[in-house]
């Protein structure tokens, strides 16, 4: 037994961890290329459906509307081809017919206001115009008065 133990003490010394060094690094090249690739890269997947739809990107188009409302009629279907200016939902417009009549109304009221307005400045005129006649009677008066008490003055100081 002594022999074959030498045999391979001496063979383990002649073994050296190159090979497995070796192996080693291309195991974990390996690991990171694949890890890599499992972050990274991209996977198309398939699926099957009994029920499928497909539908272009620019197929549909968003409806707007210009005021908000409550839809009495509606003319939409699927699949529908729509031509442009083609009446496709009847909107409630009983309250914008409401604040129509308003608004008219108002309108109407517009001309009487108005005439109020052009005889109360007349009126307001009017007594400006006679509120300065008599500025002017009073100044006059005042005048007069003053007047009257310089000739008292000077005949008094003449006497």
């Amino acid at each position: 037994m002594a022999i074959s133990f030498s045999r391979t003490t001496r063979a383990l010394e002649q073994d050296t961890f190159g090979v497995a060094l070796l192996l080693w690094l291309l195991g974990g090249v390996l690991l990171a290329a694949w890890m890599a690739w499992f972050l990274w890269a991209s996977v198309t997947v398939f699926a099957v459906s009994a029920v499928a739809r497909l539908e272009v990107v620019r197929s549909s188009s968003p409806i707007t509307v210009m005021t908000a409302g409550k839809i009495l009629s509606s003319k939409l279907a699927l699949g529908q081809e729509v031509n442009v200016g083609e009446v496709l939902l009847t909107l409630d417009a009983t309250s914008d017919q409401m604040r129509l009549q308003e608004e008219r109304a108002r309108q109407q009221a517009l001309p009487t206001q108005i005439n109020a307005l052009q005889k109360q400045i007349i009126a307001l005129e009017q007594a400006k115009s006679v509120a300065q006649q008599a500025q002017l009677a009073s100044v006059q008066s005042a005048k007069s008065r003053q007047s009257e008490a310089y000739s008292a003055f000077t005949f008094a100081e003449d006497h």
